[in-house]
């Protein structure tokens, strides 16, 4: 047995970590984060850049960010699996905005094309294009679901640069649960105005607010959540896609 600090160790730990170092700067190109957070990295794209594509997964990107038509799912894997990777993956192709993003959208396309080929020249079309959408962003335990949707469009125009859109909304008084579908209804209808082709709903822990509600009683809330799952499947100018994960 040999023994710690040996130079026959040392020797075999350092040439591990030449290995280590080299394996990382070709395959790695951000922080190799074990947990991702779909709010959080929606503003740092570099997050999500140590993405590895599946088959399965590659389908799943591809269900929640080029949808063309409106819908809701629910999504329900292990630990784990990938479930907030793809959903914030999802947040920006749909929003397609900034230098970060479009850098990130780029590096994904490659990544995909070794597996769905024609699925990563879709991606590869949509961050060349000037093609922007909305991704709305739930987060966990949700108090007031009209106001947290209010809060999700600002920072979503924020992110797409719509500064004045968002200083409007900042003004508004009246954020109930009404109010907020109205607004999504105002969105569509502005869509072209706007320059969006897509809303994209996502609900990230979406478990944790479920588990609040049993808890609680409030099944006034349950009441809205299929309000909002019913309005977002019905939109037919603009395609709106809600997803739920636990």
């Amino acid at each position: 047995m040999e023994k710690i600090g040996s130079p026959k160790l040392l020797k075999r730990r350092k040439a591990w970590f030449q290995v280590s170092n080299r394996v990382q700067s070709k395959f790695d190109y951000g922080i190799n984060l074990k947990s991702i957070s779909v709010i959080e990295d929606a503003k740092q794209p570099e997050n999500l850049n140590h993405y590895r594509p599946t088959h399965t997964g590659v389908q799943l990107l591809e269900k929640l960010a080029m949808f063309d038509t409106s819908a809701c799912y629910m999504l329900q894997a292990a630990y784990g699996t990938g479930k907030s990777m793809h959903a914030a993956l999802a947040v920006h192709m749909v929003e397609n905005s900034s230098k970060e993003s479009k850098a990130l959208i780029k590096n994904t396309a490659k990544k995909v094309s070794v597996i769905d080929h024609e699925f990563g020249s879709l991606i590869t079309r949509r961050f060349r294009s000037k093609k922007k959408g909305l991704a709305l962003i739930l987060d966990g335990q949700v108090n007031d679901i009209g106001n947290a949707i209010f809060d999700s469009v600002i920072q979503s125009y924020e992110r797409l640069g719509l500064g004045r859109a968002a200083g409007g909304l900042k003004r508004r008084k009246s954020r109930s649960f009404d109010d907020a579908l109205e607004l999504l209804t105002e969105i569509e209808e502005g869509r072209q105005e706007l320059k969006i082709d897509r809303v994209f709903v996502v609900w990230d822990e979406f478990g944790r607010h479920l588990e609040s509600l049993v808890q609680t009683g409030q099944t006034d809330s349950l009441h809205e959540i299929q309000k909002l799952a019913e309005f977002c499947a019905r939109r037919k100018k603009c395609p709106c896609f809600l997803q739920t994960r636990s």
